[in-house]
C-alpha cells in the first residue's frame, strides 16, 4: 500500500480539515449557534474544493500531508510476509530454470464446471492488492449511502403525493410569513397524517409539511412562529447545505469525525 498516494494525501488533508472543524466548533460552543453554522459550511466548501487544490496549489491553504506520508514511507519498511512483492513471470526459460509445465488440456475430456469456476474465483483473488480489497469496500459503503439517500428521496416524493393543501387560513397566514421572510416565491403548505413533525423540504419544488393533529389545534400565534422557523431555513438555503452533507457523509461514511457533525437537517 503505497501511503504516498494521491488517495491517501486527500483523506489526509480532509481528515486535518475536519479535526480544525470540531476544534473550532469546540471553542465556539459558549458563542452564537450561527458562529458554528458558518464554520460548517465553510468546512465543507473547502472539503468540496480539496481535489481542486491540487490543481491550482495556494501556499495558504495547504496541509503538510506529503511531506508526513514521504517522511513516513522513508522510515517505515513493511516486512515482506504483510505486503508480498507480486510475482512476475521471466522474460524466458532457461536450462537451469526450465519452464513449468502446463497442464494437458486435451486430457480434460469432461471438466467439472464447479471445478473450473472455482479456479477462476482462485486466480481473481489471487490478482488482488490491499488496495483493491479496501477501495471495493469503501465503494459498497458509498453505493449503499447513496441507495439510502435516493430511498428518502422517494418516501419524501410519495409522501407529498399523499398530502393535501392546508386550509385557506394557513395558507394566507403563510403567505404574510414568506413575505416578512423576504421570500418572494410561493411555498405550499402541505398536511400529512404520516407526518411526524413538521419540516421543509424540497430543493428546487420548496414546501412545508405539517403533521395533520399539529395543523388543527396550533393557534395562529403558535402556526406564525412554526411557518417563521420554516421559512429560516428557506432564507438561508439549508436544504442545499444539508444535502451537501447528507452526500459528504454517505462518500466518507468510513470516517468517525463525519458520523456527528452538526447543523439543520431539514428534508431533502
Amino acid at each position: 500500500m503505497n501511503i504516498e498516494s494521491p488517495v491517501f494525501v486527500f483523506l489526509g488533508k480532509w481528515t486535518v480539515l475536519l479535526a480544525l472543524g470540531w476544534t473550532a466548533h469546540g471553542l465556539l460552543r459558549s458563542r452564537d449557534a450561527r458562529w458554528r453554522l458558518i464554520l460548517w459550511r465553510s468546512v465543507l466548501c473547502l472539503g468540496l474544493a480539496l481535489p481542486l487544490l491540487a490543481f491550482f496549489p495556494l501556499p495558504a491553504f495547504q496541509f503538510p500531508v506529503d511531506k508526513v506520508a514521504r517522511m513516513v514511507s522513508d522510515t517505515i519498511t513493511l516486512p515482506a510476509s504483510v505486503w508480498p512483492a507480486p510475482v512476475l513471470p521471466e522474460s524466458a526459460p532457461t536450462a537451469s530454470h526450465p519452464a513449468p509445465a502446463l497442464p494437458e488440456v486435451r486430457e480434460l475430456q469432461h471438466p467439472s464446471l464447479l471445478q473450473a469456476l472455482q479456479d477462476q474465483w482462485a486466480y481473481f483473488f489471487s490478482t488482488l492488492s490491499w488496495s483493491d480489497i479496501l477501495v471495493a469496500i469503501w465503494v459498497g459503503g458509498a453505493l449503499w449511502g447513496a441507495i439510502r439517500l435516493l430511498r428518502l428521496v422517494g418516501q419524501l416524493s410519495a409522501l407529498r403525493r399523499a398530502a393535501v393543501p392546508a386550509n385557506p387560513a394557513v395558507r394566507e397566514l403563510t403567505a404574510e410569513v414568506l413575505r416578512r421572510s423576504h421570500i418572494s416565491r410561493a411555498v405550499p403548505v402541505l398536511v400529512s397524517d404520516s407526518a411526524a413533525s413538521p419540516f421543509a423540504f424540497g430543493i428546487f419544488r420548496p414546501a412545508i409539511m405539517l403533521p395533520a393533529k399539529m395543523a388543527q389545534s396550533l393557534s395562529s400565534e403558535e402556526m406564525a412562529a412554526l411557518l417563521g422557523h420554516e421559512a429560516a431555513h428557506l432564507r438561508r438555503r439549508d436544504l442545499w447545505w444539508c444535502v451537501g452533507w447528507r452526500w459528504m457523509k454517505a462518500i466518507f461514511w468510513f470516517h468517525p469525525l463525519i458520523w456527528k457533525l452538526p447543523g439543520p437537517q431539514p428534508g431533502v
